[in-house]
């Protein structure tokens, strides 16, 4: 038995082991960008340590239990080269959570590329768990925010709190509390949900039945949140708003979702109640060649690094020289570019050369804004985080694509927090194309910088709406056909 052990580690657990560490080793950049997310100081992801560290014990485990036979299936090779590949192009392309999203997947086809199905079999459940660690889930936030704002306000209506509610602001007659983004729940979510996966696995129950714990841990931890909010406005009623449960009320929201999971296990028993799944079945004995497994080892091992490979490679390039340029003594009457008085001011962080300035011509007036970028990676792109088209306080109306001239632009029209409107014309531009949509302008970049240095840029146009947005349109259309803005974007 000891030596069964002993083998069962050695060619199992330390292998399986040592791979993803080399995963982690070669897709560090992406990596990296997930450790800042989970290191944001109570951030949503902040649990993305502790889910890591699980996935990776329950991979050793798992390598252990099945007694890795070392059986290379290099079928697999084509799938990694592949995912390798889309994996650049998100790279390039500076899209996080693309790059994020493979990095489970990549870990598991190379686990079934070099140790065969049975290993990969037992490893599906701690490469998918990842998932609840990966900034995917924000889509569910404003849904879970208004949802939180309604119920907190019916939970504090039942115990007799005069309320009204505002968009997500919930009044009483102590002052004004926001159910703001980081109030929605989804961090308590996603750690009920991985809480009752962790459950499901360790208790080898059927899909079923885990559909039914995750749908369990799921409810439990939105009414916890919901509690949370309507007792963090309850203390402020009774109390007032400068009670300490209303200042800090971080701590707070745990102990009630401790609390939730207390009720959690018991239910959990009631309903894991079916037969465990069949266990994986350990089996000893190295049945594939040191020779043999050497030579596919180097096989996978080139076939996981061609893509970090070549992302290293495309970053020492030399980086084309941009410039933020706007139409100078433009011709029709119209003046400019004026210097742009304090107001509406995009954000493009990271932006190589960028400029502003106004134009007018008689009551005409048009705001031309225009960003350049040499390269593109996380955190300096077109699109992404911190990019803001609008100021904070202004509110998308509507966004559609339009036809000026025979050139295609994005026109969004946003309410002004003083009861006027504004549009915006927009086109993104990567080497000599253009686009309206930012996501397909980031794709473009991520495939043309796979050979090349591409340049990108963003061009926007706004104009005041005075009454309907009629004038507004005809301004801009006027503008664009006078100087010839976009020809050369």
């Amino acid at each position: 038995m000891p030596y069964t052990r002993a083998l069962s580690l050695r060619v199992g657990a330390l292998p399986v082991l040592l791979l993803t560490a080399l995963v982690a080793v070669l897709y560090w950049p992406s990596l990296a960008a997930l450790l800042r997310v989970w290191g944001s100081d109570r951030g949503t992801y902040s649990q993305g340590y502790l889910i890591a560290a699980v996935s990776v014990w329950m991979l050793v485990m798992r390598g252990r239990e099945a007694a890795a036979r070392l059986q290379p299936g290099l079928g697999a090779l084509p799938v990694i080269l592949g995912l390798g590949f889309v994996w650049l192009i998100g790279a390039r392309a500076g899209i996080q959570t693309a790059e994020a999203l493979l990095l489970p997947l990549i870990l598991w086809v190379a686990i079934r590329a070099a140790f065969g199905a049975q290993v990969a079999r037992a490893s599906v459940f701690p490469c998918a768990f990842l998932v609840l660690a990966i900034p995917v889930w924000d889509v569910l936030g404003a849904p879970l925010q208004a949802v939180t704002t309604q119920a907190a306000a019916r939970i504090l209506w039942l115990v007799r709190v005069p309320t009204a509610v505002t968009g997500n602001f919930i009044h009483i007659n102590a002052g004004t509390f926001e159910v703001a983004p980081g109030c929605s729940g989804l961090g308590m979510l996603l750690v009920g949900l991985a809480t009752a996966g962790l459950y499901g696995e360790m208790q080898r129950q059927p899909a079923s039945r885990r559909l039914v714990l995750f749908a369990l841990a799921a409810a439990l931890s939105v009414l916890a949140n919901w509690i949370r909010v309507a007792g963090i406005i309850y203390a402020g009623y009774l109390k007032g708003m400068n009670t300490s449960l209303v200042r800090d009320h971080y701590g707070f929201g745990w102990v009630v979702f401790a609390i939730m999971l207390i009720a959690f296990f018991p239910l959990a028993r009631r309903l894991a109640s079916a037969p465990a799944a069949p266990g994986f079945q350990a089996t000893v004995g190295v049945q594939t060649s040191g020779r043999h497994f050497g030579v596919a080892a180097a096989l996978i091992l080139a076939s996981l690094a061609i893509g970090p490979a070549w992302q290293l490679a495309a970053d020492w390039r030399e980086p084309p020289h941009v410039t933020a340029d706007l139409p100078q003594d433009p011709s029709a009457k119209w003046s400019g570019p004026h210097a742009a008085p304090q107001g509406w001011q995009p954000q493009f962080p990271g932006a190589d050369a960028q400029r502003i300035g106004v134009y007018v011509r008689g009551e005409q007036r048009i705001t031309a804004f225009t960003a350049a970028y040499a390269v593109q990676r996380h955190a300096k792109k077109l699109v992404g985080y911190g990019v803001e088209i609008l100021d904070e306080d202004e509110r998308l109306l509507s966004d559609k694509r339009i036809d000026v001239g025979g050139q295609a632009v994005a026109e969004i029209e946003a309410e002004l927090p003083k009861d006027g409107h504004a549009l915006v014309w927009l086109r993104y531009t990567v080497g000599a194309r253009h686009f309206t949509s930012g996501w397909w302008a980031q794709l473009r970049y991520g495939w043309d910088s796979l050979l090349g240095s591409p340049s990108s840029s963003v061009m926007l146009l706004r104009a005041q709406c005075h009454g309907d947005c009629a004038a507004a349109r005809t301004s801009l259309t006027q503008f664009v056909t006078d100087t010839q803005v976009l020809a050369g974007t």
